[in-house]
């Protein structure tokens, strides 16, 4: 039943409105500079958007400051892999139409050493739920003993929903970050961000 009601909520949640290009893509993002967690991370795991997704390249040029190694993910199987830009990268269509890594040009990053992930997903929920599209990559990727970090949904106000039906194989998130608000289901904020 479970997987039913995740397609259920999955349909509605794509019938959202499509967000413009111009509609406060940075919001979500910009909240999240201002906890002081963030100027802890090394190594953060951003993805390319959708559409409707919030834009992510804002997080490495507003963060350059802080000097994160910016990661990004490339499907390998049914497994993603990890790799950083250096000097030269090039970056290549993947399977579903993203920009993804070209392995020859980038260099591979060990999960281990993954200090946080960014995650997008279709909807989320109070209690650290996501809603992925139900290929399962980032749960995969997340639920690996060798994962440590810090997982963070990035999302719209209008995608956080009551409940997100869980699965055994579902990984729930540390915080979910809106253009209006951080929710802190797992407890990781000392404090609140410096200004909301």
């Amino acid at each position: 039943m479970t997987t039913v009601e995740k397609q259920r909520l999955r349909d509605r949640m794509r019938r959202l409105a499509i967000r413009s290009s111009g509609d406060g893509h940075a919001g979500p993002l910009s909240k999240l500079l201002l906890t002081d967690l963030w100027s802890g991370f090394s190594s953060v795991l951003i993805y390319s958007p959708l559409p409707g997704e919030p834009e992510t390249s804002f997080l490495a040029t507003a963060a350059m400051g802080a000097k994160p190694r910016f990661l990004y993910p490339r499907i390998q199987g049914e497994s993603l892999g990890l790799y950083s830009p250096v000097p030269g990268s090039e970056w290549h269509v993947g399977p579903f139409g993203l920009m993804e890594p070209d392995p020859e040009t980038w260099t591979p990053w060990p999960l281990e050493k993954l200090d946080c992930a960014v995650l997008p997903g279709l909807a989320f929920d109070v209690n650290g739920g996501r809603l992925g599209r139900g290929r399962g990559y980032y749960d995969r990727l997340l639920g690996n003993p060798r994962f440590r970090g810090i997982r963070i949904g990035i999302t719209w106000e209008d995608r956080i929903v009551p409940e997100v039906p869980r699965e055994a194989h579902d990984v729930p998130v540390h915080l979910i970050v809106t253009e209006s608000r951080i929710l802190d289901p797992a407890r990781v904020l000392d404090k609140e961000p410096k200004s909301l």
